[in-house]
């Protein structure tokens, strides 16, 4: 309904012989259409989702759950989540980031299977989308991941999707556990790469 208003009102705006009334008329079909796709969260039960696309704020957080992981700067906070024959899973978006006058990205994210314990690290690598690409559309390369370097022939992730196992989703305040790791922190001291 959304795209049929969208293709309706660009071809009376396209059209100069429209009058004000269409305009108009087209103008408040597409905020009918907009405002349908709007959804009571209230009314949401996050364990039984119907299938559809959500949009979700994260952040990353540290294990001790309190501050801020410094790789917090290196994502897009609004995550997507697909709800696909009752299978839950998130999309996030990375970026590179800032830190003590150093740039890098992550290079390398893993995931948790049900039964995972706290304070474990995980090991399912989640399935990377796309890679972070120049302005040019060739891949990033830096002192990291190029021959020779800590993260040696490593694409960095910059579209990554993985299953949201029940265990996570389950998790009473809203933790999914993650792994990252980012060679710049790693170079900067040794074992904060993690």
């Amino acid at each position: 309904a959304l795209q049929t208003a969208i293709t309706e009102a660009e071809a009376v705006v396209a059209n100069p012989d429209s009058s004000q009334s269409e305009i108009e008329s087209k103008l408040n079909a597409l905020q009918n259409a907009l405002d349908a796709l709007i959804v009571d969260s209230g009314n949401l039960d996050k364990n039984n989702l119907p299938d559809g696309t959500y949009s979700i704020y994260g952040e990353m957080i540290k294990m001790n759950r309190q501050e801020h992981s410094m790789s917090n700067d290196a994502i897009n906070h609004y995550i997507k989540l697909t709800v696909e024959n009752g299978q839950y899973y998130l999309t996030m978006d990375f970026k590179g980031l800032s830190y003590l006058n150093r740039f890098g990205y992550l290079a390398e994210l893993s995931y948790y299977e049900n039964g995972y314990t706290f304070g474990s690290y995980g090991s399912v690598l989640a399935d990377v989308l796309t890679t972070q690409k120049n302005d040019d559309g060739s891949d990033v390369i830096d002192e990291f991941n190029q021959a020779g370097g800590s993260s040696e022939g490593l694409l960095y992730p910059d579209q990554v999707k993985l299953p949201l196992v029940a265990d996570a989703l389950a998790d009473p305040d809203g933790y999914v556990p993650l792994h990252v790791f980012v060679p710049v922190m790693e170079d900067i001291s040794e074992g904060t790469g993690d």
